[in-house]
């Protein structure tokens, strides 16, 4: 790679927490479904039936949770965002020169108080 070439990645560490948990609460949210399922047909009041399809409910949220976090984060989180080289700053493949730069923050900026 070129010396002169500074690339910032995205950073896997802020999605962190939600990848990890998607896969435990999704096969959890299978399981309940299971569970649901097979109890289904033993159902004789109108409480059991409220329990039953507020479990459903509760399935159905875990399991969307667990597959699309992955699907709406991307697979690409190490994807590179801002490549900055002596032509200029390169975003999504396409070059801004520096002459047509004015401004770039890039990570996490502190307020810092005085007095």
């Amino acid at each position: 790679m070129d010396p002169d070439v500074t690339e910032f990645w995205d950073d896997w560490r802020d999605h962190a927490w939600r990848v990890v948990t998607a896969p435990p609460v999704a096969a959890f949210g299978a399981v309940l479904l299971l569970v649901v399922a097979r109890n289904a047909g033993r159902v004789d009041d109108v409480y059991g039936a409220l329990l039953l399809c507020g479990l459903l409910i509760a399935a159905g949220g875990m399991l969307t949770f667990g597959v699309l976090t992955p699907l709406l984060l991307g697979w690409d989180l190490d994807a590179v965002l801002v490549r900055c080289s002596p032509e200029g700053i390169t975003v999504k493949g396409v070059t801004h020169p520096w002459s047509t730069v004015r401004a770039l923050s890039l990570g996490y900026e502190e307020l810092v108080r005085s007095g």
